[in-house]
């Protein structure tokens, strides 16, 4: 799977995509969590249901600003 641009993502709707880039920001609330992730070309949210993916939610309370992720959904 090829890993795109942030601002490639208007041309993909519907699809599985893997981006790449910094962590900007982390919210994490009581049900969900929210990563602002930015790379050269601009910036994009990531959401994640706590209940949903507990495994995940763990991996992403770690995280800290400027971390470098890979995420595909």
């Amino acid at each position: 799977m090829k890993t795109l641009q942030i601002s490639e993502l208007k041309k993909h709707i519907n699809q599985t995509i893997t981006l790449q880039g910094f962590v900007h920001t982390i919210r994490d609330q009581k049900q969900m969590q929210f990563i602002i992730l930015r790379n050269s070309t601009t910036q994009v949210q990531i959401v994640n249901l706590k209940s949903e993916n507990p495994s995940l939610a763990k991996q992403i309370t770690s995280l800290t600003r400027e971390s470098v992720i890979t995420a595909t959904g």
